[in-house]
């Protein structure tokens, strides 16, 4: 008689291609399968909790209700600790869940989306406070702000302060304007423009006549006196004072917001003391369409004269125009934007950086208080860094905060931003790290190192951080890599997270992983949702060494996920098909808290009442069968019918939903023989012992073979109850032929929890 005693599981699914090495430290902790499980910390594995509907997608933005019939990908807006959001994007729409699941008032969301339903699956989004930045290839980047505590939301396009731009022409084409502000018309030279341009914002540099760039101005007046105005748009300015006078001088600018002139900065004020001259220069370049002008307001009481010099540091005045309308390739309508020096002829012009013609950044990051984008058809490996504390402002300058654009060595396209330490670049055909030169300094346009780590490729899929390291899906969809830094190298390698599990990211398609989101808590799981509507998970924590994979199976088809945090628990929440392809039914759901025992069901429904006998609300489950829980116990199954189930047993709490089965297969069996290999040896089972911590249900046994039950009710349980959860040690006797590979089985289809810990059979082998 032998004995095997598994004492753990966290080695998770494994591939069929361990099966031959019984003397791996993980064939001893691995599964053969693991099904609607979590692997835990401890060893053992807790059977995952169902899933409550929260509703059906909205389906397009024109429609009315939620009718589901259109796919959505699920996005987290954490606002804070304790305000958290799921936003449901759609076709033409998005609508905002609060944390436990409850629905933000569609007339609180206002503004347009443009996402198709094929766009949904490549949205990649980041956030910053009270913003959440959506990016997508075929548009322009997305806003939804919070703007409101109430709350509501507000979606926009971003509008730039100045915006990203493609190198400044080099070319003998000109672009003439028909005039400097208002409506106008552009012409160029050559053949220039695209209908795609239409809605893109350039770049039209006019150099400055002198007084265009300088403004002189003397008095002797008493009383309050203005100088000229200068227009000092995206470029630093000087004021200087000269004379023997008294007074006050002011220094105003007019930033276009309809309030006109306002005070900016004191310059001085000498009344009633010595005379005195004073001096002022802009750290900053100012915003578009900046007037500044001084005031001043002389006493003269001993009759002196205040000169007053204002420049602007720009040879160039740079203006921005929008085009609306596209004519011809060398004729375009536009709006001026912030208004241009002139109507000459000019070859200073920038094309805008992100447009219908040049596409927009596949992602973006937010790092050392800048907005960063990467990845447009037209410069795939380029990156464009904010100025620095102005996310929306991408001019770039002389100074360290002005904005960066840097073009990666690299020949492949970008598929993520994500910081964490270093700014990293995923591309299709390999890693980059952006960092600084030098290490004491932040990031800069002068001080910016990018740098090759690693050639694994990565996929378009965002990548998270878990740990304390960066993982992301390479290029196949088939693989999970972490970025570690080794010091032998000097490089970020890319480690292979299911290198022993290559099979759970493939799918019934083998077009693997479409979708990844991590749940911190209680135990950090990686999610990975996979092409054929199937997701997998993996516990990872790699300073424990732990990192287990598990199947998440459902009835229906897994479209996308989302996790936020919560109390003690993270909320995860899933958009599932519970329809067909030709009929879908697009459900929002999200995953009941572990810690509760008491949710069992998947899109399962909660009633509570008084004496009630039926569940309504379960018209996406129209005409399937579901299990149902009267107050805490397995009751029957039902048939949905017009939305509703009912039972013959008065209740106060009813929960209907759809089941589902969880199943642990550990590795074959091959148990320690003195002296001897187990392998390949003809073996029978006697008996199987299971550990279990607060479980009732199941079924044990050998795989293929008919099951022992777990027993839910004793004799001596109180009738009219729930019944108890039981822990400890539970034997089963199981009937057995020989045969070289046993495998046992622990299966759960009751709506009941079930964790195992550990499991000791009792084995007959030959020759031992």
């Amino acid at each position: 008689m032998a004995i095997s005693y598994i004492q753990a599981f966290n080695a998770g699914e494994l591939s069929r291609k361990i099966d031959g090495r019984s003397d791996l430290e993980m064939y001893k902790t691995g599964c053969r399968d693991l099904d609607n499980f979590y692997v835990l910390f401890g060893g053992g594995v807790e059977r995952r909790s169902g899933t409550e509907f929260i509703a059906k997608t909205r389906g397009t933005a024109s429609s009315g209700s939620s009718n589901g019939d259109k796919k959505v990908k699920l996005i987290p807006f954490d606002f804070s600790a304790d305000t958290n959001y799921i936003v449901e994007v759609g076709v033409g729409y998005i609508r905002v869940y609060n944390s436990d699941g409850s629905q933000v008032s569609d007339s609180n969301i206002s503004g347009t989306v443009p996402y198709t339903e094929s766009d949904l699956d490549t949205i990649q989004f980041i956030r910053r406070f009270d913003t959440l930045i959506l990016t997508h290839p075929n548009h322009e980047p997305l806003k939804v702000v919070r703007a409101t505590i109430t709350p509501t939301f507000v979606i926009s396009d971003i509008e730039y302060v100045y915006p990203p731009l493609l190198d400044q022409n080099i070319t003998a084409t000109t672009i003439t304007p028909s005039a400097t502000t208002g409506s106008i018309t552009l012409t160029a030279s050559a053949s220039l423009f695209e209908s795609g341009h239409v809605d893109s914002i350039w770049a039209i540099d006019q150099i400055r006549t002198s007084g265009q760039r300088t403004v002189t101005h003397s008095s002797s007046a008493t009383g309050v006196t203005n100088t000229s105005e200068l227009d000092v748009s995206f470029s630093n300015f000087s004021v200087t004072t000269s004379g023997t006078w008294k007074g006050s001088v002011v220094l105003q600018r007019d930033i276009n917001d309809g309030n006109g002139f306002v005070d900016f900065v004191v310059l001085g004020n000498t009344s009633g003391g010595t005379s005195a001259n004073f001096s002022f220069s802009s750290s900053v370049a100012q915003d578009g369409n900046t007037q500044i002008r001084v005031q001043h307001d002389l006493d003269n009481s001993s009759g002196g004269t205040i000169e007053i010099t204002i420049t602007t540091d720009s040879l160039a005045q740079k203006g921005l125009v929008k085009i609306t309308g596209f004519t011809s390739a060398t004729e375009v309508n536009a709006t001026v934007v912030s208004d241009l020096g002139s109507t000459n002829a000019t070859t200073n012009w920038s094309e805008a950086a992100f447009s219908n013609a040049r596409k927009f950044p596949v992602a973006g990051e937010f790092y050392q208080n800048r907005l960063f984008f990467t990845g447009s058809e037209a410069e795939p490996a380029t990156v464009f860094g904010s100025v620095s504390g102005d996310i929306y402002n991408f001019l770039t300058g002389t100074t360290s905060d002005m904005a960066i654009k840097r073009t990666v060595d690299t020949p492949e396209e970008a598929q993520y931003l994500i910081a964490k330490g270093d700014l990293f670049m995923g591309t299709d055909g390999g890693t980059v790290s952006i960092n600084s030169v030098d290490k004491d300094a932040l990031v800069t346009a002068a001080n910016i190192n990018t740098q090759i780590q690693n050639s694994y490729g990565s996929a378009n899929v965002q990548a998270v951080v878990a740990n304390d390291v960066v993982v992301y899906v390479q290029r196949n969809n088939l693989k999970l890599r972490e970025l570690i830094y080794s010091r032998e190298a000097d490089v970020f390698v890319g480690n292979d997270l299911n290198i022993l599990s290559e099979d759970i990211t493939k799918g019934t398609d083998n077009l693997g992983i479409t979708e990844m989101f991590v749940q911190k808590n209680p135990e950090q799981i990686i999610w990975c949702i996979k092409n054929d509507g199937t997701a997998c998970i993996l516990t990872y924590d790699r300073m424990q060494k732990l990192m287990g994979w598990a199947n998440i199976i459902t009835t229906g088809t897994i479209i996308s996920g989302a996790t936020i945090p919560a109390s003690g628990e993270d909320l995860v929440y899933l958009c599932v098909n519970r329809g067909t392809n030709a009929s879908p039914i697009y459900c929002i759901e999200k995953f009941a808290t572990r810690s509760s025992l008491d949710f069992y069901v998947d899109s399962g429904v909660k009633a509570t009442g008084s004496n009630i006998t039926s569940v309504s609300g379960l018209n996406h489950l129209e005409g399937k069968t579901v299990q149902v829980i009267a107050d805490g116990n397995f009751h029957s199954t039902q048939t949905v019918s017009s939305g509703s189930i009912s039972i013959d047993q008065q209740s106060s709490t009813i929960i209907a939903g759809l089941q589902y089965t969880s199943t642990l297969r550990p590795m074959p069996l091959e148990p320690s023989l003195v002296g001897r290999e187990s392998q390949s040896r003809v073996k029978s089972t006697s008996r199987i012992v299971v550990r279990f911590l607060n479980t009732k249900g199941g079924e044990v046994g050998e795989e293929g073979r008919q099951l022992t039950n777990f027993p839910v009710l004793n004799t001596t349980d109180p009738a009219g109850q729930a019944i108890t959860l039981k822990t400890g040690q539970q034997r089963f006797f199981v009937g057995s032929d020989y045969e070289r590979e046993k495998l046992i089985e622990v299966k759960q289809d009751l709506p009941y929890p079930m964790t195992v810990l550990s499991i000791a059979t009792n084995l007959d082998v030959e020759g031992a």
